[in-house]
């Protein structure tokens, strides 16, 4: 257990107290994960989904990398890394909110997002984008929405590009659950819809992503 790629592992992982991690050689484990190779595997409760890192030529930044872009939570903040685990996932359909973390009253909104993110676990994922941060006004302007319609919701199928913008109103898990659910069984009118865009617009966002 004195390798470097161990050694490069806890000094990674040391720091992430919200991450259960641990170390096997155990054949059985190995052979049940058909795992051939020294690996590092990320398993994903939001998705069902295991990502996976094989250990040949592994450091503390490529392994940092690998776990910025593949892990997702139950509510993930936007950053440009975190967008490509987001766009990488299974599930295509993404909520997002649009909210200063730095505005009055914001943990409570959160609170909110994070009660309706666990109520649809496994089909919407959740995605926090922080206005008050200049990397979120791209995103902002994709869904055409200006800082007068904030804090704000929207949900999008990385898919077909299909998208929606919840009604401006309270906040609150049930009129979340209903506004995910209706989009998910597409009950979505074109009055709703969020206008569409050009595709070259599309393109731009999904790459920069």
């Amino acid at each position: 257990m004195e390798k470097p790629e161990v050694k490069d592992f806890y000094a990674v992982v040391k720091d992430l107290k919200h991450l259960p991690f641990g170390i096997t050689t155990s054949s059985q484990v190995l052979k049940h994960f058909s795992i051939k190779d020294n690996t590092i595997s990320l398993f994903r409760q939001v998705d069902k989904r295991r990502e996976d890192l094989e250990i040949k030529d592994l450091d503390a930044g490529k392994l940092s990398r690998f776990l910025q872009i593949k892990e997702l939570h139950l509510v993930t903040e936007y950053n440009p890394l975190s967008a490509v685990g987001l766009l990488d996932s299974t599930i295509k359909v993404h909520l997002l909110l649009f909210l200063d973390k730095t505005s009055e009253g914001h943990q409570e909104t959160l609170k909110i997002f994070r009660e309706a993110a666990n109520q649809l676990l496994g089909q919407v994922l959740f995605v926090l984008v922080d206005t008050s941060l200049k990397t979120s006004d791209q995103v902002r302007s994709f869904f055409q929405l200006k800082r007068s319609d904030l804090p704000a919701i929207t949900i999008y199928n990385t898919e077909n590009d299909k998208n929606n913008r919840m009604p401006p109103g309270e906040i609150s898990t049930q009129h979340i659950q209903n506004f995910c659910n209706n989009f998910l069984l597409g009950k979505q009118t074109r009055e709703d819809s969020i206008p569409e865009h050009p595709k070259a617009e599309e393109k731009t966002l999904k790459t920069e992503l």
